[in-house]
């Protein structure tokens, strides 16, 4: 029987090979962002492998073991691969893979053999430069404290872990004891032990990053009136006007009948019937509930150029004569209109500060990381310079 494909699966493959691009179809391009990438090796040296495995309790034949696409069981061979080393210490494919157990689990039900092996290589290409970035953070924020800190702190992230995350998972996964959510994360290929790993690195590479956060220089006048004269594009205002409307919609058998009903709010509004008034009880328009009232209109944002170029060019205060324009018979009137001009530096300069201060407080956490990456020595077989940076 041939093999039936989940649609949604091969999207989601396709998407993040889209994303991340094949491993062999790479190319090299310069990132904007980082700097130049860390000392990469071109593998994982197989002697290490060998010494990793020894200490792990595992045969150096598993890891070193060469899996050719499609392979009838390579899930837990591949998982205790290491795919990269930071500073020495090994990264597992298992590490990236983790999040995505039960996805992968049923994509290997579904998709052919070497599908499935390219897109767990297109989610370790694609994920891998964060786990790295995650292990130099908390590396560096454990080699800045003492043992007894670091003891307290990891208390302290369990405590936090049992109070927020178990309680959410258990919601999440609809069970009522731990033990369920053991069995309910085992059947999607992971574990609470994984978890809480993951997410307690999450919290100390959070704290350390807000830690090595630099406080907002004070941003004076000079600040933002150098900002505001090299931006004076973006407080620019269009041309713009409040208007109303009532409007009877027309097609060809009902047009005399609209045409008599747009008469009759016209008397009412010659007799002195406020404009919000008859809208309220004649129009057959979107806004006659709100009295007909559009609010503010800019220049260009109207879809019939006639319609606005009656805007544009009525009386303030005025109501119009009926008139039909794009099915529909209309009365307008103008309530107030302004012509395009410039906001004022007084009216701008609070949003300019807090723009400033939020520009200064995401460089501070770049920069931090940018200085570990120049520090570490990464050995990793995939190409991390391509993925942009977390």
């Amino acid at each position: 029987m041939a093999r039936h494909v989940s649609l949604n699966l091969v999207c989601g493959m396709v998407l993040l090979m889209a994303a991340a691009g094949c491993k062999g179809l790479r190319g090299k391009v310069d990132n904007p962002v980082m700097p130049a990438p860390p000392t990469r090796l071109s593998r994982v040296d197989a002697s290490d492998d060998e010494e990793l495995a020894a200490n792990e309790g595992q045969s150096a034949g598993i890891i070193q073991t060469s899996l050719s696409p499609g392979s009838a069981d390579d899930t837990t061979l591949f998982n205790a691969s290491v795919v990269a080393r930071v500073n020495g210490a090994p990264v597992f494919a298992s590490e990236v893979l983790d999040r995505y157990g039960d996805y992968l689990r049923k994509a290997r039900e579904q998709l052919p053999p070497d599908k499935f092996v390219e897109l767990r290589e297109v989610i370790i290409q694609r994920d891998l430069r964060s786990h790295i970035e995650r292990r130099l953070v908390v590396e560096r924020m454990k080699s800045t404290l003492k043992p007894a800190q670091v003891e307290a702190v990891k208390k302290e992230i369990e405590k936090q872990f049992e109070q927020s995350e178990v309680p959410r998972l258990k919601k999440e996964l609809k069970v009522n004891t731990k033990t369920e959510l053991e069995i309910e994360l085992g059947k999607r290929g992971t574990s609470l032990a994984n978890i809480r790993e993951t997410w307690g690195n999450q919290q100390i590479a959070l704290q350390y990053l807000m830690m090595k956060s630099e406080k907002p220089k004070s941003v004076n006048r000079a600040d933002l009136l150098e900002y505001y004269e090299s931006h004076m594009a973006d407080y620019a205002t269009s041309a713009r006007v409040h208007w109303r409307q009532i409007e009877f919609p027309a097609t060809a058998q009902t047009r005399q009948s609209a045409a008599d009903a747009a008469q009759r709010a016209v008397r009412a509004l010659e007799a002195g019937q406020p404009f919000a008034q008859v809208a309220k009880t004649h129009s057959k328009g979107p806004k006659a509930e709100e009295g007909g009232d559009w609010g503010w209109t800019r220049r260009g944002s109207l879809a019939s150029e006639a319609l606005e170029k009656r805007l544009f060019d009525a009386p303030i205060g005025q109501p119009s004569e009926a008139f039909f324009l794009d099915g529909s018979y209309r009365i307008i009137e103008v309530i107030e209109r302004e012509a395009a001009g410039q906001r004022s530096f007084e009216e701008v300069q609070d949003e300019i500060r807090e723009l400033l201060k939020n520009q200064q407080r995401s460089v501070s956490p770049q920069k931090a990381l940018e200085e570990l990456w120049a520090e570490a020595v990464i050995e990793t077989e995939y190409d991390i310079s391509m993925v942009p940076p977390t």
